[in-house]
């Protein structure tokens, strides 16, 4: 079973994800990164998961260069 978050909890994710869009807007590649973990995964659609600043970031500027 999981753990609720608290209502702190639930505006610090909504507040994070928010700012990590505007870098992405803005093309702020360094300052998204800064908004993930280590060891954060993301799960875009279609394809494999990606793992690690180091994926992120090469996956985030070929992206953004499309």
């Amino acid at each position: 079973m999981c753990a609720k978050l608290s209502d702190a909890d639930v505006a610090a994710v909504r507040d994070t994800i928010e700012a990590a869009l505007g870098f992405i807007e803005s093309g702020n590649v360094e300052q998204w990164l800064q908004c993930w973990t280590e060891d954060g995964v993301s799960m875009p659609p279609g394809t494999p998961a990606i793992q690690g600043r180091a994926q992120l970031e090469a996956f985030i500027r070929e992206w953004l260069n499309q």
